[in-house]
């Protein structure tokens, strides 16, 4: 899902797996976008996911922030 107004943009999405060996996993993302000037904006995400794999629980938590520049 996303949602723009003017400069700023969100999104959240969100992911689930189950795979054939009876692994499974989920994630979730926060993303948040600021334009700051043409071709310059600023982005940061924050994620979390979990699963398990062989039998064992894993997971993580993640942030990146940046500022993006296109031309």
């Amino acid at each position: 899902m996303m949602y723009s107004d003017g400069p700023m943009a969100v999104s959240i999405g969100y992911i689930a797996s189950d795979y054939d060996n009876g692994d499974e996993s989920n994630a979730t993302m926060l993303s948040l976008g600021y334009t700051l000037a043409p071709g310059v904006s600023s982005k940061t995400s924050i994620f979390q996911a979990e699963g398990t794999k062989k039998g064992v629980n894993v997971d993580g938590t993640g942030f990146v922030t940046g500022i993006a520049i296109s031309f």
